[in-house]
């Protein structure tokens, strides 16, 4: 597209003067969650080296923006966001079709002019977006970008009548023949912490990916986005998941059961009550996280299969590379 035609122009990010108005735009955006605010960005501090970018119109008004790191792992890459599960152009509605392509096309000479080799693109599943837009998909297409991988995730409809299986229900009965209780609050924490780190390294020989800081850090800065839900016999803590409100989607960020939780449905009640809180937060969906092996990057079929077994139908997570 010829410069002289082009209706935008993109700009770095300024932390020290952009702060508030990418706050506010990416709460007015067609696709933007609190993961693309610099309220959650900032709370990595200087792990990341930051190549963001902010989009204004012919009249400076911000219409969209483009939050984006140097990768960690790869070098001469530049990746939209290393630090959140999604990242890519947050935009409102009044950017669509071949504005969309200008804007990234934009981006890509920026960053090849920076001297990065390649883009990494990690688009926003549509059940995130405020308003459904496949615009990006569309740019990214027409500009030569290549689908990197695509993971599965479970997700469940809200409002739709569930096809639960006969493990689940012998679970949830389970756990209430058992006077299994359930929790919601922050004031647990610490010992949830303990307890996930525990059984993901010893049945999955992994680590969250945030530290006890961190997410002590999070829950302070959005107590109405991310919520902490337990299950307990009497004074033993079995079971907990950590959910994370993002638009009109609950997500399951964290879970974890101990063994004896195991043998009582504990999980089972926990995400019962989750999704009852889904419905009290008129949500449309709730969303289990992809079913990836981190280690071979192949499915784990498995745990696909539990999370399906609730009732969930699934979506994909999709990145995509540009070489520049």
């Amino acid at each position: 597209m010829s410069k002289d035609h082009r209706e935008f122009s993109v700009e770095p990010y300024s932390k020290n003067s952009d702060k508030d108005s990418w706050d506010e735009f990416v709460r007015s955006s067609c696709n933007g969650t609190f993961l693309h605010s610099q309220k959650f960005l900032s709370y990595h501090g200087d792990r990341f080296e930051d190549y963001s970018f902010v989009c204004r119109d012919g009249i400076g008004t911000v219409r969209a923006v483009f939050p984006a790191a140097k990768d960690l792992a790869e070098i001469g890459t530049i990746t939209s966001h290393p630090g959140s599960s999604f990242g890519g152009l947050i935009h409102d509605r009044t950017v669509v079709g071949l504005q969309v392509v200008e804007i990234i096309e934009q981006l890509v000479g920026v960053y090849r002019k920076l001297g990065f080799e390649k883009l990494i693109y990690k688009s926003v599943p549509w059940i995130f977006h405020n308003q459904v837009t496949a615009d990006c998909d569309y740019a990214l297409q027409l500009l030569g970008a290549i689908r990197r991988s695509v993971a599965l995730s479970a997700c469940l409809d809200i409002g739709a009548q569930r096809t639960v299986t006969k493990g689940r229900k012998y679970s949830l009965s389970l756990a209430k023949r058992n006077n299994l209780l359930v929790d919601w609050g922050n004031l647990h924490l610490s010992n949830y912490w303990d307890l996930l780190e525990t059984t993901l390294l010893d049945r999955h020989n992994s680590h969250p990916v945030h530290s006890r800081d961190e997410i002590e850090s999070l829950l302070g800065l959005f107590p109405e986005e991310i919520f902490l839900c337990t299950s307990w016999k009497d004074n033993e803590l079995l079971s907990g998941i950590v959910l994370f409100l993002e638009n009109s989607t609950l997500h399951l960020q964290y879970s974890a059961t101990s063994d004896a939780g195991l043998k009582q449905g504990a999980n089972d009640l926990a995400l019962e009550s989750a999704f009852q809180r889904a419905k009290e937060l008129n949500c449309k969906w709730f969303n289990f996280g992809h079913s990836i092996d981190p280690a071979t990057q192949s499915l784990n079929s498995g745990l696909y299969e539990f999370k399906r077994s609730f009732g969930a139908g699934s979506i994909s997570y999709e990145i995509y590379e540009i070489s520049l």
